[in-house]
């Protein structure tokens, strides 16, 4: 894609002097990425959004940073790989254990395909979006009784305990602790 990260991996694959060997092919089609994902050896994901679900269903074993959601694709040795986020070297090692042994590859990318294929099944994702907008109702509810507020610094939900407990300063614990060492 062309996502933020693009330039600063255009760079390092400069440096490096493998730009010839690596491909930033930029926003694409649906029809170029179905033609053109399943041919990858690899797919390194350092963060994908929706792309990640694109690469899984091409059947390609993936490495990806541990970063926002991508657990929910990449399982550690069994769709994937998961690395530290921002630990380049071990992406490099995962990606390139997977070069080096084509066997494990192919399970790794039957299994993320898999693994995807049921994610995006029509029944699972109606019952998951079910599932979240009732969470939702039951949170606005809690709300709307007054057990809730919310942070005035990151809008996060706050309880009405710790509400009334500093009403000065409505803040959630995270805000409250990095005020403090502002301080």
């Amino acid at each position: 894609g062309d996502g933020t990260l693009r330039p600063q991996l255009i760079d390092m694959a400069r440096s490096l002097g493998v730009e010839h060997l690596v491909v930033f092919a930029g926003n694409r089609n649906q029809e170029w990425i179905a033609r053109v994902l399943p041919r990858a050896s690899v797919i390194v994901s350092p963060h994908m959004g929706r792309a990640l679900v694109e690469a899984g269903l091409s059947g390609v074993p993936i490495v990806a940073f541990d970063y926002d959601w991508q657990r929910e694709v990449v399982i550690d040795g069994e769709t994937g790989f998961l690395v530290p986020n921002g630990d380049w070297l071990t992406m490099a090692d995962r990606t390139e254990s997977l070069l080096g042994d084509p066997e494990t590859a192919r399970r790794i990318g039957s299994h993320v395909r898999g693994k995807v294929a049921a994610m995006m099944d029509p029944v699972t994702l109606m019952h998951h979006e079910q599932m979240e907008v009732a969470a939702l109702k039951q949170a606005l509810q809690r709300f709307d009784a007054g057990q809730y507020g919310w942070c005035t610094s990151c809008g996060e939900a706050i309880s009405a305990q710790r509400l009334q407990a500093v009403p000065e300063a409505a803040l959630c614990l995270d805000c409250k602790s990095a005020a403090e060492k502002r301080h």
